[in-house]
């Protein structure tokens, strides 16, 4: 049961400001006049931050990147949750002010073929919707572009960056595969739909076979398909340690994606990763506390 309702949660992002906004619910019905956390935890950044695009230490300068998308889908998750419009007004400020009347993503360019780009653009999918402005739909489409002519592994893996060659990163499966499973939901041919679906599900696999650990059950943050990074096991390419962090991403990448993939074999191959790993995470958190240390298998440390 526990799994399944994780697997239903379209909240799912990994924030402190997602595990806030599932208490808005928890006191749903409530008579509390005490803010939800949430509420308190937005309400603080937008004191602590006026400006959105100064989000992640900006210093003014305007940055399209996946720490403020990630933020910022998640204001949108709570002004959904709430109705409030201050919620909605500060993350729209980021989305309209990073895209240009004539669409151009400011200080994004394609061909740097960065993954951690695509991920902010999913809040342009509610900006959409909700203002029908054409700008939107074509950053869209400019950010689905790059995932078409995207670098890749031997194998079809996305590469992490264009400066990070033949490499995966756990992380990249959370900044790429939700954004590119719900634009194929939304605007991609039926016809087309399936190939694509599957290149999807082919991502997660991917860096799965090639960062999984057999010893501990765990996956290693990352791989390098040269083997010539110096972090890269000149056997197998892959980076010494399972990181707990990485783990988080690659995990909710799985759940966000999946709120897209519709009923087929491919989506039962993304839950059994997500069930495999629900088997394993609990064993390698602190007994005491509940939680994780970063380097997952070296608790002692």
């Amino acid at each position: 049961m526990k799994n399944k309702n994780i697997l239903q949660n379209k909240q799912g992002r990994i924030t402190l400001l997602l595990v806030a906004t599932m208490a808005l619910f928890a006191g749903c019905g409530q008579k509390n006049t005490t803010k939800a956390l949430s509420v308190r935890m937005a309400e603080s950044e937008m004191i602590r931050i006026p400006v959105p695009t100064n989000l992640d230490s900006n210093k003014g300068r305007l940055k399209w990147n996946y720490t403020h998308g990630l933020e910022l889908l998640a204001f949108m998750d709570l002004y959904e949750a709430s109705g409030d419009e201050r919620f909605w007004n500060y993350a729209a400020r980021y989305a309209d002010t990073m895209i240009s009347p004539q669409a151009e993503i400011y200080t994004y360019k394609k061909t740097n073929y960065n993954i951690d780009h695509i991920c902010p653009g999913r809040i342009l999918f509610r900006m959409y919707d909700k203002t029908g402005e054409a700008k939107y739909k074509m950053a869209l489409d400019s950010l689905f572009s790059q995932l078409q002519t995207h670098p890749r592994t031997s194998d079809g893996g996305f590469w992490h960056k264009k400066v990070y060659p033949y490499q995966m990163w756990l992380d990249g499966l959370y900044m790429g595969q939700p954004f590119y499973a719900e634009y194929i939901s939304r605007y991609v041919d039926a016809s087309k739909q399936q190939a694509l679906y599957e290149d999807v599900v082919h991502q997660f696999v991917t860096v799965g076979k090639h960062t999984y650990d057999s010893a501990t059950g765990l996956y290693r943050h990352g791989w390098d398909e040269t083997r010539s990074m110096f972090w890269a096991d000149k056997k197998t390419g892959q980076s010494a340690h399972s990181w707990g962090r990485g783990l988080g991403w690659y995990v909710m990448g799985l759940v966000d994606a999946l709120d897209y993939i519709p009923q087929q074999e491919q989506r039962q191959v993304l839950i059994d990763i997500l069930k495999d790993l629900y088997e394993v995470l609990p064993k390698y958190a602190d007994p005491q506390s509940g939680m994780w240390y970063q380097v997952l298998e070296y608790p002692e440390r």
